[in-house]
């Protein structure tokens, strides 16, 4: 009985991290989305991220994936992909590395969207060394690809830079 409730809590912890954690995420003020969020996650971050004030800390120097959950309103025959660190409102800088495609960062689902479907996008990102220590507020953008770049969806979140290599999680 003890072997069998310690495989299950294994089971279940294992589980947990590889979905990974659950962060507060808001819609980009002025933007009308043709689709719904229903999640965004981030692997890996070991306590939920809640805003601002509690960011997910992820370790400069090592690979972090995004999730996100969502359903068109309406059929979406293309997805391009952005993200983006905002500094100030107006001052964007885009994060390299990231696959253009939408459509081939979907884990869950494919192109072209049906409107009331669940997809999930994921995209793998890497965290350099160069990247200063700090917390940054990420902007996630999925457009349908069209000349009109339509917004699929479009999120801010905050992570934070850590360094537990060197015991240093900022220097600003």
């Amino acid at each position: 009985m003890e072997t069998s409730l310690f495989l299950t809590l294994t089971l279940a912890l294992t589980l947990g991290l590889v979905q990974g954690e659950s962060v507060l995420s808001s819609h980009c003020p002025a933007v009308r989305p043709l689709s719904k969020v229903t999640e965004v996650r981030i692997i890996p971050c070991p306590l939920p991220g809640n805003g601002a004030d509690h960011p997910c800390r992820l370790q400069r120097g090592n690979t972090s994936t995004i999730s996100v959950d969502f359903v068109p309103e309406r059929e979406i025959t293309g997805l391009r992909a952005s993200l983006s660190w905002v500094m100030t409102p107006g001052i964007e800088l885009p994060f390299p590395g990231l696959e253009q495609n939408g459509c081939n960062s979907l884990t869950e689902g494919s192109c072209p969207l049906q409107p009331n479907t669940r997809y999930t996008w994921t995209a793998t990102i890497k965290l350099a060394d160069a990247y200063p220590l700090r917390t940054y507020n990420l902007k996630l953008k999925l457009t349908d690809g069209y000349p009109a770049q339509n917004v699929v969806l479009c999120e801010t979140f905050a992570v934070q830079l850590v360094d537990t290599r060197r015991g240093s999680s900022s220097w600003w």
